[in-house]
């Protein structure tokens, strides 16, 4: 029996001990797991690009360190930092709070799906969709990044419940005697969905669109509700509006100026189903913001604010699509496959990597492709069936929050951690649709129904584990952070650690042959354990299919520097030569030119003891 009138408060207490257990274990077990991730995985120990980026914002906000970004707008959206600044030990580089907010945020997802699900199916189909939710790895994984990725999804779904409660509330036929009584609530419940719109907005831009639909869906219920929602929305939005427009000339910019730059560089480069660039300056966030504003005023000729280089790469990227649809399709086209695939496709966490080093993740084995595939078949079962009791999702909120998700894969590029809040509302309709079947006073679905559902439900789960060219990419990237991350814990005497490291470039090296990052992390490592004729043949390697690459000039001009009695190769003449050539060389990163200096200094020493 659905409770479909009931409040949020007796649905949760409907659930009883049984429910609070569940959420418990779920709670622990999602602990465990960023503890494990805390003790063994490197890529959580140690930050990297988007986690880096927003831990340093964090510090300025927090006044920890001084902030070299205090003066730009918000290139990634502004929510994380802010929360990272107020959570103790984060602004540090302490992450083991954040990894426990995420978690009981992961936590009260679940109890968003129960409610969701109770309102309309049984008690047994609201646990089976918890339980659904909780099996699905990556949900828990990004919970232990230090990202925004798992809290905008418990902040979307935490929406849907609102949305929810806000369509009881103005709806005369279901109001309860209480809600009846008092007049106010829709308004204050439509401030909340307002707010919770704000919030998301914050973490993923492209919530945005929640903004304009949101207020549109409650003003067709009560116009007062859905103008409340507005402004507590945009309410929500002025800090950031405040602070992007006081810092780039007066430009107005919502929340983040980066649409533009991912826009472009996912319609401007290589065909691939995710992110994939061709410009090296583009693969780690610390860096975007300045490399996006040399590329663009290079396209536009005169310099620009960070507001004008959005513009300048929307525009760019759109006369792309424009010349070449057929090109853009082709985009499209493999980014649908990596929407629906199980392969976990990720840029700063990578879980088919990474969890060998979380083993409890090991126990939440469900598969993307298996969950979509038995949501599809639930749809063609109850295909054609008339549903006269009001158990449907909301229908715009839900289509809204689908929508974006969908556009973010298909417009821009896909990571699978944008998809994390598809898994509870495909797990929310499946169990609505399996307890549908139970109850439906048709009968059972015939058996070309049964054959039919079957059928698609197969084909979703083959399509999602059709191979795709980004796979091999993906990996190789994966085991190449794994050991540049490894790098990072290396201490004198450490040859096991090296070792290891070379195992995981070699390894990304089997999976892509030529992937110039590994091959560089191969080269570095040999040079660490002080072989020297391997780093240089791995050295040559790379500038012979990337002449002039600086990364592997500047390895070359260390090897060349190196004065060690078993180095053949050290010749300082041919270093400064090098170091001379990188200087001359346009767009040198900050690391590289760190790299610069410091085998410059070792040049220095090598000069004053030979003058001695």
């Amino acid at each position: 029996m659905t409770q479909r009138s009931a409040s949020s408060a007796a649905l949760l207490r409907d659930g009883g001990r049984p429910l609070l257990a569940l959420l418990l274990v779920a709670l622990l077990l999602k602990v465990v797991i960023a503890a494990a991730a805390l003790g063994g995985n490197p890529l959580t120990r140690h930050l990297i690009s988007d986690s880096r980026y927003y831990v340093e914002r964090a510090a300025g906000i927090a006044g920890v360190l001084d902030d070299p970004r205090a003066d730009e707008p918000y290139h990634l959206p502004p929510l994380y930092p802010w929360l990272l600044a107020v959570v103790p030990g984060a602004a540090a580089g302490d992450v083991t709070g954040v990894l426990l907010v995420q978690a009981v945020a992961g936590t009260a997802l679940l109890a968003g799906v129960w409610l969701l699900t109770r309102r309309r199916a049984s008690r047994a189909a609201a646990f089976a969709a918890v339980m659904i939710t909780l099996a699905y790895g990556p949900l828990t994984f990004f919970e232990t990044k230090v990202l925004g990725d798992a809290l905008a999804a418990a902040l979307l779904i935490g929406w849907l419940v609102a949305c929810d409660g806000l369509a009881l509330a103005t709806s005369r036929g279901n109001a309860t005697a209480a809600e009846a009584a008092r007049p106010e609530r829709p308004l204050l419940r439509g401030a909340l969905v307002g707010a919770l719109i704000g919030a998301t907005s914050l973490l993923r831009p492209q919530a945005l669109v929640l903004a304009i639909i949101g207020p549109v869906w409650a003003a067709r219920r009560q116009p007062r509700v859905g103008l409340v929602m507005a402004l507590t929305t945009a309410l929500m939005l002025v800090p950031s509006v405040v602070h992007n427009t006081r810092t780039d000339g007066g430009e107005w910019t919502l929340v983040s100026d980066n649409g533009g730059v991912n826009l472009w560089l996912a319609n401007t480069g290589p065909v691939s189903g995710t992110f994939n660039t061709y410009l090296e300056d583009f693969g780690s966030i610390d860096g975007q913001a300045a490399a996006a504003r040399r590329v663009a005023e290079d396209l536009a000729g005169e310099p620009l604010s960070y507001a004008g280089v959005s513009r300048t790469m929307t525009g760019e990227a759109l006369a792309v699509i424009a010349s070449e649809p057929a090109t853009f399709l082709r985009r499209v086209g493999w980014r649908m496959l990596a929407l629906v695939e199980s392969f976990e496709t990720g840029a700063v966490g990578f879980f088919d990597v990474e969890r060998r080093w979380i083993p409890p993740l090991w126990l939440l084995p469900l598969p993307f492709g298996v969950l979509l595939g038995a949501w599809l078949a639930a749809r063609v079962l109850t295909l054609g069936q008339r549903d006269t009791s009001p158990s449907a999702l909301p229908a715009l909120p839900t289509c809204a929050a689908v929508l974006m998700v969908v556009a973010t894969a298909l417009v821009f590029f896909h990571y699978s951690r944008f998809r994390l809040p598809l898994v509870p509302i495909l797990a929310v309709d499946l169990m609505t649709r399996v307890n549908r079947l139970r109850h439906s006073a048709a009968g059972r679905p015939s058996r070309g129904a049964w054959f039919a559902a079957v059928l698609a439900g197969a084909a979703a789960v083959g399509v999602s584990y059709a191979p795709a060219p980004h796979h091999d990419d993906v990996l190789a990237s994966g085991w190449t952070t794994m050991a540049e991350t490894r790098l990072l814990d290396v201490q004198p005497g450490s040859l096991d650690v090296l070792e290891e490291c070379l195992a995981h470039a070699e390894r990304a090296l089997t999976i892509r042959p030529g992937f110039a990052r590994a091959e560089l992390l191969a080269a570095q490592t040999e040079l660490m354990l002080g072989r020297f004729d391997a780093c240089a043949d791995r050295t040559e390697r790379i500038l012979q299919h990337m002449p002039g690459f600086p990364p592997a000039v500047l390895l070359r001009a260390r090897l060349l520097a190196v004065p060690h009695p078993d180095n053949p190769h050290h010749d300082m003449d041919r270093a400064a030569e090098q170091l001379l050539g990188l200087d001359m060389a346009p767009g040198i990163d900050a690391q590289t030119r760190r790299g610069i200096s410091e085998v410059r200094r070792m040049l220095e020493r090598q000069q004053r003891e030979e003058s001695r």
